[in-house]
């Protein structure tokens, strides 16, 4: 009897098996994957030149075919897990969609005209900040349309004027709090886009925090503190100068004050700006992809005190290598985890859009290519 209650009690072979399977079994850690960008200089070089060129003869009226040819040849050239992004706009549709909205932008910006002699029409600055929001709501809604990774297209729901109601909320907010809701304005207003965004029918979802931006927005405000004391240092020096040791001292203490000034101020914002762009990565999700930026403070600014100097050393000549720079840039700190193989995303809705951003022309504003 014992014997065979000591039988009853003894686990199955088969569960023994699966349940030493189950402790050996570690969980397995996400794929990750690089935004690979493979441009080449010389080629973003002669896109550029056409561009300038073609737009002296055409009297601008070429600068929204060379802009789609510059968004087309940047997006061919980025790939994630093999598979190369495409963009499908035309220079036809956005200049369609300039001619849309050129009386708009007529109306909004014609008073400025008129703004030294009349100081009061400086009351017209404010549509033309709350058509900002706009101007950037509908130009991303028109390139995730056009935008394709393995055929599926980008969608944007939402609402222009809900986005630009919000943009402008915020910036009042920022005026009223002394800039002090910038951290929290940022993360709300790219919630409002991600959060709406779509890659095919699959929804993005984005919960960034703007409480881990706040200990590096201090340390910019710190930093622009600084760099004022450097610049009004300076013009003070440069106004003692001039009444006691000549000209020549003015000028190297407007010197000084102007140095500062281009040296400190990228520096400074570069601390805010860089945990950021690291927060808004990190708090984004696509199906069961997540997202990484690995960017730090000094990344950011060497980066920017590079292309300072280029610019400055080249006379304006090397802004293409800029652009290159910038955009290699971009793409070398992003990753993205999870697994591509296993992430579902059929075609979404068209929303049927035939011509491209327009308010963005006006505003000469980028809202970037994805």
């Amino acid at each position: 009897m014992n014997e065979e209650a000591e039988l009853s009690l003894e686990e199955p072979e088969d569960i023994k098996q699966e349940v030493s399977a189950t402790k050996s079994m570690k969980p397995s850690k996400p794929k990750k994957y690089d935004l690979v960008y493979d441009g080449k200089t010389g080629s973003i070089y002669k896109i550029v030149l056409l561009d300038l060129l073609l737009r002296i003869i055409t009297l601008n009226i070429y600068s929204f075919w060379g802009k789609t040819r510059f968004r087309k040849y940047v997006v061919s050239h980025h790939s994630l897990g093999g598979d190369r992004f495409e963009y499908t706009g035309t220079g036809g549709e956005l200049f369609k969609g300039f001619l849309k909205v050129l009386p708009i932008l007529v109306i909004l910006f014609a008073p400025l005209a008129f703004l030294e002699a009349y100081p009061v029409l400086a009351i017209f600055y404010i549509p033309l900040i709350y058509c900002y929001g706009i101007a950037v709501y509908g130009a991303t809604r028109y390139r995730y349309s056009r935008s394709r990774w393995r055929g599926i297209r980008g969608y944007l729901d939402g609402s222009t004027t809900g986005y630009a109601n919000l943009a402008f909320g915020r910036m009042l907010l920022n005026i009223v709090t002394l800039g002090f809701a910038i951290p929290a304005s940022d993360i709300a207003k790219h919630k409002y886009i991600m959060n709406n965004s779509y890659f095919g029918n699959v929804k993005a979802e984005f919960n960034g925090d703007s409480k881990v931006l706040f200990g590096a927005y201090m340390k910019s405000i710190f930093l622009i503190f600084l760099l004022m004391i450097l610049f009004l240092g300076g013009i003070f020096l440069s106004i003692g100068a001039s009444l006691t040791m000549g000209k020549t001292t003015a000028i190297i203490g407007i010197a000084v004050g102007f140095i500062g000034v281009t040296l400190i101020f990228p520096i400074a914002r570069s601390i805010y700006t860089a945990a950021l762009m690291r927060e808004k990565m990190r708090g984004l999700k696509i199906g069961n992809l997540k997202f990484m930026n690995t960017v730090g403070a000094m990344d950011l600014i060497k980066h920017k005190l590079a292309n300072l100097f280029i610019m400055l050393f080249t006379l304006g000549f090397g802004i293409p290598y800029i652009l290159q720079r910038n955009i290699k840039f971009n793409a070398r700190y992003n990753i993205i985890m999870g697994d591509l193989d296993a992430f579902q995303a059929e075609q979404g809705k068209d929303q049927g859009l035939s011509s491209g951003e327009g308010l963005e022309a006006g505003f000469d504003i980028d809202a970037g290519f994805f």
